[in-house]
């Protein structure tokens, strides 16, 4: 008889990436990609849609194993911090990898909540309105004060944050600083 003890299962790290949705863009194609080269036994990659509908590659990223869940970003965005925060728990997530810019700090808070680390990715250097509502001045103005407090509060709040150019890099860091300690 052996005095060795059996190896023990180690499960698979489980990753959620938030995204806006899976429709043919860069960060979406980047994450297809990684969704079929990362070893399963080693991650398992599941994705979160924010948008009105999960998108084009959904049942692509299903058949390359990721589950896909919906977690529409509404006008009210309290609910969807408590949703967020809820899918994070029930999932027994390790890491939440936001890809969301301006609405980062929504995933950073009920990454928070549930206790869970936060990657944030940021992808853009602007971030123009996107609705007929946002792109009336009163919604513009309101719209860039939340977006310059929601993009502080990721800085300060994420476990990392990365970008996906120097360009990028050096229009977040200029969000860092409050409007009176910029050059």
């Amino acid at each position: 008889a052996s005095n060795r003890t059996p190896a023990r299962a180690i499960r698979p790290k489980r990753v959620l990436q938030l995204v806006t949705w899976l429709n043919r863009g860069g960060a979406e194609m980047w994450l297809m990609h990684m969704l079929r080269a990362v070893p399963r036994d080693e991650w398992a990659i599941d994705v979160c849609c924010k948008g009105s509908h999960c998108g084009v590659m959904a049942s692509d990223a299903q058949f390359l194993g990721a589950e896909v869940l919906h977690c529409p970003l509404p006008f009210y965005i309290g609910g969807f911090v408590n949703r967020l925060t809820g899918i994070l728990r029930d999932g027994k997530y390790d890491v939440l990898h936001t890809h969301l810019g301006v609405h980062s700090a929504l995933a950073v808070k009920a990454a928070r909540r549930a206790r869970v680390p936060v990657v944030s990715t940021f992808h853009n250097t602007a971030y123009p309105p996107q609705t007929a509502l946002t792109m009336l001045p009163v919604a513009r103005q309101m719209r860039s004060f939340y977006g310059e407090r929601s993009i502080r509060y990721t800085l300060a709040h994420s476990n990392l944050v990365t970008a996906v150019s120097h360009g990028v890099a050096e229009s977040i860091t200029r969000h860092s600083k409050a409007p009176s300690e910029r050059p």
